[in-house]
């Protein structure tokens, strides 16, 4: 086997201050979270307020690193010491379903909350969109694969209702008519799919609102520009370090990570946000 796709037996050892019930604590902690444990022992040290816990976890790197991110928040840890052996397990089998999944809830959870920081960005953004509204202005929306689905889900939240009644709100996905799409990639080639609709859509003062996870692509690019070009004003709802479109936009949230799902997931709750405060201004 590859040494690549195997993966290590982790003994932990971690010197704690005695506490009652922390071998009843670490267990419940690691085992509860879905983390698979081989042996647990708890033995006496020199000093009589610590003792020392011995533990072997199957597990890649990333198994380490939650384990012993568990163990500082719940004893006091002292220090802990990584001596592995290499055994033939596969890495994705270490770490159980449930330990992925608690994983990747705590994740989009750290990455949604982030984004309080950005409520100044993001107040500035609803006014602008409310304004542009109640001037008689239109949303247009776009993005590429996930971001599409956003972009559609803003524009039909618009149309028909977020949460109350309230008279429908001009705005068009300029990803949702796939004879428009194809018609316009097959003649100019897709890099255009975006922008040659603002061309005949985009007004002065309408909002062309981008998703993206990356802003690298092409045609969202060329939508800016477009839309610049008809004096549209431009909000990007982004990720990572913003990419090409960073700095582009009038207004723009980059929404920081590395991980497409979590930043589409964040997207997802600024959408909400913004619709909500929408539609406070049209009830």
């Amino acid at each position: 086997m590859n040494n690549e796709n195997q993966i290590r037996r982790h003994t932990i050892i971690a010197s704690v201050e005695n506490q009652p019930g922390v071998l009843a604590r670490v267990i419940g902690l690691i085992s509860g979270r879905g983390y698979n444990i081989e042996s647990l022992n708890v033995g006496p040290t020199q000093d009589p307020s610590v003792s020392r816990i011995t533990m072997v976890v199957p597990g890649g790197d990333r198994v380490l690193e939650l384990v012993t991110n568990q163990l500082h928040k719940m004893v006091d840890v002292i220090e802990v010491t990584d001596l592995s052996r290499e055994t033939g397990l596969d890495q994705e089998g270490a770490l159980s379903q449930k330990a992925r999944l608690i994983d990747g809830i705590e994740e989009s959870a750290r990455t949604v909350g982030a984004l309080v920081d950005q409520v100044p960005a993001l107040q500035a953004i609803c006014s602008l969109v409310v304004a542009s509204l109640k001037s008689g202005n239109k949303i247009l929306t776009a993005g590429n694969g996930g971001s599409a689905a956003e972009a559609m889900h803003m524009a039909e939240e618009f149309l028909g209702r977020f949460r109350n009644n309230r008279r429908s709100l001009p705005a068009l996905a300029l990803v949702a008519d796939g004879t428009t799409l194809t018609c316009i990639s097959n003649d100019f080639g897709y890099d255009q799919v975006f922008s040659r609709q603002i061309e005949g859509l985009g007004k002065p003062g309408d909002i062309l609102v981008l998703f993206s996870t990356s802003g690298s692509a092409a045609n969202l690019r060329l939508a800016l520009e477009a839309a610049r070009a008809h004096g549209m004003k431009v909000i990007g709802l982004l990720g990572k370090d913003g990419g090409p479109l960073a700095g582009k936009c009038d207004l723009e949230i980059i929404v920081k990570g590395t991980a497409t799902e979590r930043i589409q997931e964040a997207h997802q709750v600024l959408l909400h946000l913004i619709l909500d405060a929408v539609e406070r201004e049209f009830a």
